[in-house]
């Protein structure tokens, strides 16, 4: 069973190493780039969807390195067709800043065509110096030095890392983006370790390095977890906005879980002042390591990372994750409360209403669309709002915003 707000996204999975295993969780929050506002969960994904197409969007184990993402593209000024042109990403202390050119190919006698005009151009590693037997890019174009025949035409790379600029059909720059690297790539592959006969089956190598599991290149790590209310900016990425600049919310994640057979026998009746302290709980302790961004689609994310043993790689004993958000600003919330949370959404009297709000799970600035609508901001609405009594709930509720829509129409006519 999985608790949690509307607005937060979570994927978790288990690990073994070193003979133990780990129940990971990502947790995601999403936000609007031009105002911070927290967007909801099907947004989100939806976005997703639209921006990835393929791929992935985080593995859901931590970061050995806190990284930003990018996936996005840039745009000419004003829409107005270049043959050249940059962007910049910029998030936290950490900022890239890459060349962008039109569709050029070689010619004879080591010449290059000049630019085609562009408006747009996805910054990724298709679009990188590479091919398909560069063992740094694989997707990438403009390498042609082990190809077994030469291509009628060969196009060179769109991005580039404004130094290393290919100036020759010998030049072997490094392939320059902002989105994920590929896992197959043999810098990244490395990192996974050595497996053998000897292995342990299901297990990560012993000598794995924990960075293969860092997405972007190493020039967009950090050396620290983000704080949270680190600076943003994106030059050229955004199709009506030539520079777009933020702050992240300034949020906490929070993850607990609650396993069979922890508690105690008395931990089965809830008290009437919902205070049981036989209910154990353990919190995973995130980490904010991953910051991602789609400019183009005013969209941001903070990823936090943890984990907690488990006794199996299945991590069946695992029985309720909850999740929540807080303010920087406010007190953080007791283990007691959120142990409370968790028992009102597996009470069978409670947990359709607790199914549907989300306050003691969200930061106090924010509040949901749904008890937005449901509530109106009135705690007097919640009084007696059980299973028993739900579809009268709603249907009430329905009835009187339709009232209202009527009357709006009614004073527009």
């Amino acid at each position: 069973k999985v608790s949690k707000p509307l607005h937060l996204s979570c994927i978790h999975k288990t690990l073994s190493f070193g003979g133990k295993h780990f129940f990971s969780v990502a947790t995601i929050l999403p936000f609007s780039l031009q105002n911070g506002d927290i967007k909801m969960e099907p947004e989100f994904w939806q976005s997703i969807g639209t921006v990835l197409k393929e791929g992935f969007f985080d593995s859901g184990v931590a970061k050995e390195s806190a990284e930003f993402i990018v996936a996005g593209n840039f745009y000419s000024p004003k829409q107005q067709p270049v043959k050249t042109g940059g962007v910049s990403a910029r998030g936290g202390s950490v900022e890239k800043k890459l060349a962008v050119t039109g569709d050029r190919y070689w010619l004879a006698e080591g010449k290059i065509t000049d630019p085609v005009e562009f408006t747009s151009m996805p910054v990724t590693y298709q679009y990188a110096f590479g091919g398909p037997t560069n063992t740094a890019n694989r997707h990438g174009k403009g390498d042609y030095s082990n190809s077994d025949s030469e291509p009628e035409l060969r196009p060179l790379p769109n991005i580039e890392y404004i130094d290393q600029l290919v100036t020759s059909e010998k030049s072997n720059p490094a392939p320059a983006a902002l989105n994920q690297v590929d896992v197959l790539t043999e810098a990244r592959r490395k990192k996974m370790g050595t497996y053998d006969e000897s292995s342990v089956p299901y297990e990560l190598a012993p000598d794995i390095d924990w960075h293969f599991f860092n997405d972007a290149a190493q020039d967009q790590w950090f050396p620290e977890p983000f704080t949270g209310e680190e600076t943003f900016e994106f030059q050229f990425m955004h199709p009506e906005h030539a520079m777009l600049t933020g702050t992240l919310p300034s949020m906490r994640m929070r993850a607990f879980v609650h396993k069979q057979g922890k508690d105690s026998e008395s931990a089965t009746e809830i008290k009437p002042e919902g205070q049981t302290p036989e209910y154990e709980i353990e919190e995973i302790q995130l980490k904010l390591d991953t910051l991602w961004f789609a400019p183009h689609e005013n969209l941001g994310a903070m990823v936090c990372h943890g984990s907690c043993e488990v006794s199996d790689r299945l991590a069946n004993e695992i029985d309720h994750l909850l999740l929540a958000f807080e303010d920087l600003t406010q007190t953080p919330r007791s283990h007691e409360d959120y142990a409370v949370s968790m028992q009102m959404r597996e009470d069978p009297q409670q947990a359709m209403t607790y199914a549907l709000l989300s306050v003691d799970l969200t930061a106090e600035s924010y509040e949901t669309d749904m008890e937005d609508l449901l509530f109106q901001n009135d705690p007097d609405r919640l009084e007696n709002f059980t299973t028993d009594n739900i579809n009268v709930f709603v249907d009430n509720t329905t009835k009187d915003i339709d009232k209202e829509i009527t009357e709006a129409i009614d004073t527009i006519e």
